[in-house]
């Protein structure tokens, strides 16, 4: 019998895309969105240094890339019903920003945000942040993890995933709970979402 077998390099090589800064800027397309200097003010955070070409660059593409996937997704949703004869609802688009610590992930999600709103501006589009899932002060005091804030065990992990398997759901409001960021701790009202 004869196998054929990957290289490691043939599947790194299928797997990963390799892109210049130019080669990702034409990706944009035709995607027609503009960007004042207060729109940028607005979106970063202290110490960030986004300029507007890094935006028309980079964040550009990206911006086109989720376009096509979430209406790829609004279409692959709308066809499944029609076959299966179930009532038209919509369905979210989940998009996930992870990385280190001050990284710019909260800046990136309020870009991207900003940007898919003037594409969609009939869509609804929250950031929601997994600070939001941490345990209270009180609780890590409680449970002496106080020193792990922010590691996997000071989440409410279940309270988390209720609230994706809500969402994806269909389930029409939910409300999660407001971590502060001046208290350094969550608040006692939930958010609406």
């Amino acid at each position: 019998m004869n196998k054929t077998y990957l290289s490691r390099r043939t599947i790194s090589s299928n797997l990963y895309l390799s892109f210049s800064r130019d080669e990702w800027a034409k990706r944009s397309g035709n995607l027609n969105i503009t960007l004042s200097e207060s729109d940028i003010k607005g979106i970063l955070a202290l110490n960030d240094k986004i300029t507007a070409s890094e935006i028309q660059d980079f964040y550009f593409p990206i911006t086109r890339l989720l376009q096509l996937s979430i209406n790829n997704n609004i279409n692959l949703y709308r066809e499944r019903n029609d076959f299966m004869g179930i009532k038209p609802r919509k369905m979210p688009f989940i998009i996930g920003v992870t990385g280190s610590v001050a990284v710019g992930k909260s800046t990136t999600s309020r870009l991207l945000k900003t940007l898919l709103e003037r594409i969609n501006p009939d869509l609804r589009i929250y950031i929601v942040s997994t600070d939001n899932f941490l345990k209270s002060n009180a609780r890590l005091m409680e449970e002496n993890i106080m020193e792990r804030k922010g590691f996997p065990e000071s989440y409410e992990t279940q309270d988390l995933i209720n609230f994706l398997v809500d969402i994806k759901s269909g389930v029409a409001r939910t409300q999660i709970p407001v971590y502060s960021h001046l208290k350094y701790d969550i608040l006692p009202e939930k958010q609406d979402i």
